[in-house]
């Protein structure tokens, strides 16, 4: 029968309820917290998914060791068991170079186990991508965090996650000793990577539809070590209101002038100029 929800009021424990201060002289107990199922600190969390997907991959053994199944089967049932449980909430993460390389390495043990490369049988970390049709996790992550870097940027100025992005920004006098990697410095060199600085972000990630756009086509393959006039022209080329945004299936432009999947040329400013008839 149904009751009036409202006469069972939502009730909070009191043995429930986690109170941790993070400081930089703290105790660390923090790093213990778990806030919607992954914990706060990176490193206990990385150790901790890492076992989850361990033992997630023991469901796929008979999947993984079937000579008839195809590569192809094998990668999806590795990626619907692994892959999700390891990536949950990657994308708030904070990595350096040594965290990201050990990411991938694990990735690359998976993905043998999983399509049964297994001693004395040998293959490479090219073809072992190749093969799979896969890219490096620390990849995914990085777009992840893009991702989730521009859902922040979109958001109010007055929400709690962009007033401490605020407070993070406010010029401090540093205490001693070497400062740590925080997301935020992960954000500043993924943003570097694709040749932009924070002020150009905040303007590129209010257009959801370009800032994805503009991060699914780094994240493709697209070469950054391009010429300053050739960023200029294409960066040009990403605001102007002129320009055809409606992508093909492929992600190419319908007027077939550019595609990220098969093409890594950009166009300098005289012929983006006579392509698009004016001076964007």
């Amino acid at each position: 029968d149904h009751r009036d929800l409202h006469s069972f009021p939502t009730r909070r424990s009191s043995d429930l309820t986690e109170e941790y201060q993070i400081r930089r002289d703290g105790d660390g107990a923090w790093k213990k917290c778990k806030y919607l199922g992954t914990l706060l600190d990176t490193e206990n969390d990385i150790r901790r998914r890492k076992g989850i997907a361990n033992e997630a991959m023991k469901k796929i053994r008979d999947i993984s060791k079937d000579r008839k199944l195809d590569i192809d089967i094998k990668i999806r049932a590795f990626n619907a068991y692994a892959s999700s449980i390891f990536l949950y909430n990657s994308e708030t993460w904070t990595v350096n170079k040594g965290t990201s390389k050990a990411i991938d390495s694990y990735h690359r043990r998976m993905m043998r186990n999983a399509i049964n490369v297994r001693w004395p049988q040998k293959i490479s970390s090219e073809d072992l991508y190749e093969k799979t049709k896969q890219r490096p996790w620390s990849e995914t992550i990085k777009t992840r965090r893009m991702r989730m870097f521009g859902h922040i940027m979109r958001l109010p100025e007055e929400t709690p996650i962009r007033t401490a992005l605020t407070e993070y920004e406010r010029p401090m006098r540093m205490s001693r000793g070497a400062r740590k990697f925080t997301w935020q410095q992960n954000i500043k060199e993924d943003l570097a990577s694709i040749g932009l600085n924070r002020d150009a972000a905040n303007q590129a990630t209010q257009d959801r539809k370009r800032w994805r756009w503009l991060i699914n086509s780094k994240s493709s393959g697209w070469s950054t070590s391009v010429l300053k006039d050739e960023i200029v022209c294409w960066w040009s080329a990403l605001f102007t209101q002129s320009f055809d945004w409606k992508l093909c299936e492929h992600k190419c432009f319908k007027s077939g002038k550019v595609c990220p999947n098969h093409s890594l040329r950009f166009y300098s400013i005289s012929s983006w100029i006579e392509w698009n008839g004016s001076n964007p």
